[in-house]
């Protein structure tokens, strides 16, 4: 959920990436979809859909993060960027950060969480699905989805 964040300011050995499909981890909405407008749709895809993991490079490449910094530095570049937020007004960065918030709200209401699951798969919390990805979660295995294709 990097993406979501206002700043976001990672280790040199921190790893990006999604895990909902692979555990069957409901995700959906304006936070999957709001993906598309900070790197793309293509990409936005293969990040969700796929599950793969993503070095502190590349996510920043991809925009999905702000700065990557040695791992021994993070807490001195956070720090710094709080002093430079704390000297500017609080008041006009609270119109700033409503602002971006608010140009979500359509997205928001039109992709209600529950309403999209119950158009794509009503049954989801009680046909085993999630079950299945959890178990193999909590047990280190891969899970056998086959029986929902």
């Amino acid at each position: 959920m990097a993406y979501m964040c206002d700043f976001t300011i990672s280790s040199d050995r921190s790893v990006f990436g999604q895990n909902g499909p692979r555990v069957a981890s409901t995700a959906e909405g304006w936070i999957v979809s709001h993906l598309w407008s900070v790197v793309g749709m293509k990409r936005a895809k293969e990040i969700w859909m796929l599950c793969r993991r993503h070095d502190a490079q590349q996510a920043l490449q991809w925009s999905l993060v702000n700065s990557v910094v040695p791992a021994d530095e993070l807490d001195t570049e956070v720090r710094r960027w709080c002093d430079e937020l704390l000297a500017l007004s609080p008041t006009v960065l609270k119109l700033v950060k409503k602002s971006f918030d608010d140009s979500l709200a359509p997205v928001r209401k039109a992709q209600d969480r529950f309403k999209i699951l119950d158009q794509v798969n009503p049954g989801f919390w009680t046909w085993g699905e999630q079950t299945e990805g959890a178990s193999a979660f909590l047990e280190k295995r891969a899970p056998g989805f086959s029986p929902w294709r």
